[in-house]
């Protein structure tokens, strides 16, 4: 399956989405995006401390 985000092959699943749900689909991203992703939720939760 590729990334959502950016369409490249991804094999890195969200942890925090159980795997046995269909709503895993809708994480999945490739290692690059869930970096950028992780980076600008650090960012948002700073800004708002």
């Amino acid at each position: 399956m590729n990334c959502r985000r950016c369409g490249k092959d991804g094999k890195y699943w969200n942890d925090t989405i159980d795997p046995e749900t269909e709503s895993k689909h809708l994480f999945y991203l490739c290692k690059d995006c869930q970096k950028k992703l992780f980076s600008m939720i650090g960012e948002f939760l700073e800004a708002r401390e």
